[in-house]
């Protein structure tokens, strides 16, 4: 089901004819291609409220796009007959759409490597400052180093 905020970007699917899904089609790569550089863009400027406000629009178009294209391809021999125009348009939209999912997922793992090394980084601040903090004399009057203690990063991970 189109979601309210997918409502404006796209038709909904009622009981499409085969150009109609083909608009449809075109229209939401043609949104697919601008939340994404929009997407990018919030990564790229760690904007993460605008990055989390987009996921749940770009999940709704994913999902009318895969429909749309499941449904044309039952009609593959509708699809020869269509005007030579809307052909180049469909294979244009779809290289924009490969482009610009490249560059997002690129720029995503980026951001995910750079996450990764700032979390171990913390942890292993965090580590040394324990050690240096944390040192006492036990019982038996020999100095106990309490190393094995966990450090929770508040990312769901304990260390």
């Amino acid at each position: 089901m189109i979601g309210s905020k997918t409502d404006k970007l796209v038709a909904k699917d009622d009981g499409m004819n085969i150009s109609a899904r083909v608009k449809r089609l075109e229209e939401t790569a043609q949104a697919l291609v601008i939340l994404l550089r929009q997407e990018t863009e919030a990564v790229k400027g760690v904007d993460i409220k605008v990055f989390g406000q987009l996921q749940n629009i770009k999940n709704d178009l994913y999902e009318i796009y895969k429909a749309d294209i499941q449904a044309l391809l039952a009609h593959k021999t509708e699809l020869k007959d269509l005007p030579q125009p809307t052909k180049e348009n469909l294979h244009r939209l779809e290289r924009d759409l490969s482009v610009v999912r490249t560059e997002n997922m690129t720029v995503l793992d980026r951001a995910s490597r750079g996450l990764s090394r700032l979390r171990e980084r913390i942890v292993h601040v965090a580590r040394d400052t324990m050690l240096r903090r944390t040192s006492q004399y036990g019982a038996n009057g020999a100095l106990a180093i309490r190393s094995n203690k966990a450090i929770s990063t508040g990312v769901s991970e304990r260390v």
